[in-house]
């Protein structure tokens, strides 16, 4: 089991890059590259002018390219790679066949870019990728990010926020990192009014008191243990909660499920999802509810 890197050959991958050799490092495995030929015009110029339909001389220049780029951007001590890819087909298409072979524990995709991958990940087609993954996608921003001193994990009491919320107990050991578990919830006041009855303030009482008591018996069957952590509890619309929380704290990585029954998982696959990811200034990994 490896790392996978999708590469467009922009600063935002070469910081993917760095990223997911970090990953490697840690996970004591080793690398995968990723690279989708899917323009003409990037046919042409790996073939050096033998044509685009030449696929030998376009894999193997955009396989050499890979590697000089890796080579740019990776120190002596990295982990080993263990192959470099080269598709041509976009990047979605790309990726997903990947992924979908089994062997990569981890994705490490960068959010922005100039590339196919970039405009990849913010495309709808790439929300399906992080739906459907079995292994878990890790979005990195513009930067370089280590070490790990504060996880945040969103949770919205789901099956899903629950593993989700395992694998950031497990990086916050990992790095020996502060843990802040954050919930948000909101009164369902469309209910209310169709009902034909405005919110009262007991009304706002009560849902805060049980949902403060749901929050606790789901946190009893989580192993905190040996993790500092804190617990977030706020009132109001969890995406909108979330993005003040990151405004108001340090924080280093978010660890979150895709597949919830509440806010969140609408909040990061919906059609805000591009807007979102550029307001979040830490690299944001995925956990897709697993039923075994």
């Amino acid at each position: 089991m490896s790392v996978l890197v999708p590469i467009d050959f922009s600063e935002n991958s070469a910081a993917a890059l760095r990223t997911a050799a970090d990953e490697a490092r840690k996970r004591e495995t080793s690398l995968a590259l990723l690279h989708c030929v899917d323009s003409v015009d990037e046919r042409w110029d790996l073939a050096e002018g033998k044509g685009p339909g030449n696929i030998d001389d376009v894999s193997g220049a955009a396989a050499e390219k890979l590697k000089a780029f890796a080579d740019d951007h990776l120190s002596e001590d990295s982990p080993a790679i263990e192959e470099y890819r080269v598709v041509e087909d976009h990047a979605a298409t790309g990726i997903h066949a990947l992924e979908q072979e089994g062997q990569y524990e981890l994705l490490v995709l960068g959010a922005t870019g100039a590339g196919a991958v970039a405009q990849f990940f913010l495309g709808s087609t790439a929300e399906e990728v992080i739906r459907s993954s079995d292994a878990p996608v890790l979005v990195v921003p513009d930067g370089d990010y280590d070490p790990i001193d504060e996880v945040l994990a969103p949770i919205d009491l789901s099956e899903c926020s629950r593993q989700s919320l395992q694998a950031a107990v497990e990086l916050a050991r990992r790095e020996d990192a502060h843990l802040t578990i954050i919930h948000a919830s909101n009164l369902p006041t469309g209910a209310m009014l169709l009902m034909g009855r405005e919110p009262q303030q007991q009304d706002i009482d009560e849902h805060r008191s049980a949902r403060s008591e749901q929050l606790q018996e789901f946190l009893e069957d989580v192993d905190l243990e040996g993790v500092d952590y804190d617990v977030e509890f706020r009132f109001g619309h969890p995406e909108r909660e979330l993005l003040s929380f990151v405004d108001e704290h340090p924080v280093d990585r978010i660890v979150m499920g895709t597949h919830g029954r509440r806010g969140f998982d609408r909040f990061f696959l919906g059609s805000t999802a591009a807007k979102i990811l550029r307001k979040i200034p830490c690299p944001v990994m995925t956990i897709r509810h697993r039923e075994d």
